[in-house]
């Protein structure tokens, strides 16, 4: 590098002594110095290269030391523009990271007994019995008709988890009581109640939970407590204006009505209205009311009731005839009720058979 330096050079002045030897170049529009020096605490020889250009606002310094042990060399380099000092470092390379596969997790607490086998997604196998379940569906409910049948105490085990994290979920994952959705399939549940003359505890069965938790997850059905107070009364006080309305606009009403006991010996009366609807050209039953009727069967106490009856539906001035068995007691109560009018007696023992 000095004999490229000193080929090239307009002007090179060399000064040597005893602790400082220096060449110092001067081209036309470079100002270039080069100094080597021994350090002071080891046993190294530094060299220098100063370089001062007018062509770029560039300082540049590069430092080489040698020793008989180690040798190193620093470049630094600072570049001024607009009084702002830009450093460079050395770039690496990012490393791939490793592919991850995403698997939807299975929130049915279902398989826990139940594995996927490989080769297809619809057929399981059961850890308990190790049988295998084909399924049609990646629904749940062939599963749990598994669990039901073979295993029956896991399965009420599974059934009572499922009631504790429906209770404990987060409610804005619930549908509420109140939205129409909800309003829809709970009235039709009392519907199912009502035509089947099912006990109000089938709302607490766990299959009726199990089929609306795989049709309608959402969807919690209340307790019995809540039709009771809320559902069915709501029903009855509809249909009951609907009869109230259809009946004031029958021209006349004819009755029926019958006092019996059921099998805990407790006695009732029920009172039936019968009209003919001219718009549809057919006949209508409704049953009015079906009480208790505890005491003594008088007719008297008979009449009192129907009257009540007549009275709360509005159609004490539209009946025109009572239809009842023979009993000695309804004999009388056709008579005595609204002063004289007949009733009709009818012998069962022709309609027992």
């Amino acid at each position: 590098m000095l004999n490229s330096l000193a080929n090239n050079a307009d002007s090179c002045s060399i000064n040597t002594d005893s602790s400082l030897s220096s060449i110092e170049y001067s081209p036309p529009s470079t100002n270039c110095s080069l100094s080597s020096m021994p350090l002071s605490t080891t046993n190294e020889t530094s060299l220098s290269l100063n370089i001062n250009s007018s062509i770029a606002p560039m300082n540049s310094t590069v430092i080489v030391s040698s020793s008989s042990s180690t040798s190193s060399s620093s470049l630094s380099s600072s570049m001024v523009a607009s009084s702002t000092m830009i450093k460079t470092k050395p770039s690496t390379s990012p490393q791939p990271k490793p592919s991850r596969k995403i698997v939807k997790p299975k929130r049915s607490l279902v398989w826990r007994y139940f594995n996927v086998l490989q080769h297809s997604v619809l057929n399981v196998k059961c850890l308990l019995c190790a049988s295998i379940v084909i399924r049609k569906s990646t629904s749940t409910s062939s599963l749990l008709h598994h669990l039901q049948i073979q295993h029956s105490a896991e399965y009420q085990t599974l059934i009572r988890s499922m009631k504790s994290i429906t209770g404990t979920s987060n409610a804005t994952t619930r549908l509420p009581l109140t939205c129409d959705r909800s309003i829809f399939l709970t009235k039709l549940i009392a519907d199912l109640i009502i035509h089947n003359f099912l006990p109000l505890s089938i709302v607490e069965s766990s299959h009726l939970q199990t089929i609306f938790q795989e049709l309608e997850p959402s969807y919690i059905i209340p307790q019995r407590k809540y039709f009771l107070k809320n559902v069915l009364n709501e029903m009855y006080t509809e249909l009951k204006q609907s009869i109230y309305n259809e009946l004031q606009l029958a021209s006349a009403v004819c009755l029926t009505t019958d006092i019996w006991t059921s099998q805990c010996n407790q006695s009732y009366i029920t009172v039936t209205a019968h009209i003919v609807d001219l718009n549809e050209n057919k006949i209508k039953h409704f049953v009015l009311e079906t009480t208790e009727f505890s005491g003594n069967h008088a007719a008297q106490r008979i009449v009192e009731r129907l009257d009540e009856i007549c009275i709360e539906w509005a159609i004490a001035h539209k009946v025109v005839c009572i239809v009842s068995d023979t009993c000695n007691t309804m004999r009388r109560t056709g008579l005595d009720f609204k002063k004289g009018l007949i009733i009709i007696q009818l012998p069962m023992e022709k309609y027992s058979s």
